[in-house]
């Protein structure tokens, strides 16, 4: 398709809905953690409900955005799935400076990278990938009760019972998703990129956020957790 834009509008979109939610969620986290305002303790079952919700979309979109970018090749590909791991490598530092007893070893851009690497060497088969998310969730329930003494394995949903972090998205059952992601692609971009399309000039200003995602995520938090105390004290 000759006159196809270079992004999906409505992959950015998707993306910018994701930003504000996770700001949401992160506002309200912060509020709780740091200066003992119990708005997620309010939201019940709602605040697991809305953090799992954001998070899902996330992967969604990572495995979407995977699916679509077969055309940049694939040195192209994993140079971007090289940027996340360093990022997420970066997280884990930071967050073992600020909160070294709850620090990240494997959140979710830790899980992103890891997912996309494996989408790389998976057959593009739509049903083999199904089968493929299926049974990474399927086997993640079964291995819930495991528990061992090593953080080696906590990449994998396996962890010693005293573990412990800020963020945490296991490969079992989150790369799930991710692969679930390039499944639905083809399907669901069909028709949401012909409307997007013929809305380009209406929607644009939406899309700047989600096309800079993963900056925005590594900022938010530290630009919320200043604006707070700034406010609060």
């Amino acid at each position: 398709m000759e006159n196809t834009p270079k992004r999906y509008l409505e992959i950015d979109l998707l993306r910018t809905l994701a930003i504000a939610m996770m700001v949401a969620y992160h506002t309200a986290f912060d509020l709780e953690y740091y200066h003992n305002i119990p708005v997620l303790r309010s939201m019940g079952n709602g605040e697991w409900i809305f953090a799992r919700t954001t998070a899902i979309l996330f992967l969604l979109l990572a495995g979407m955005s995977m699916s679509i970018s077969k055309k940049n090749g694939a040195a192209r590909r994993w140079k971007r799935i090289g940027s996340i791991a360093l990022c997420a490598l970066g997280v884990s530092a930071v967050t073992y400076v600020w909160e070294p007893e709850t620090y990240i070893r494997f959140g979710i851009l830790h899980c992103i990278a890891g997912s996309l690497a494996l989408l790389m060497i998976l057959p593009s088969s739509p049903m083999l990938r199904g089968v493929m998310a299926l049974v990474a969730i399927v086997l993640s329930n079964a291995l819930t009760p495991v528990t061992v003494h090593t953080e080696l394995l906590v990449p994998l949903g396996i962890r010693p019972s005293h573990f412990v972090s800020l963020d945490y998205f296991p490969l079992l059952p989150w790369s799930g998703v991710v692969i679930a992601g390039s499944v639905l692609a083809p399907y669901l971009l069909r028709t949401m990129h012909t409307y997007a399309h013929r809305k380009r000039n209406a929607t644009s200003l939406l899309t700047f956020p989600g096309r800079h995602a993963l900056f925005l995520y590594l900022v938010h938090q530290p630009i919320l957790i200043l604006i707070l105390s700034i406010v609060l004290s």
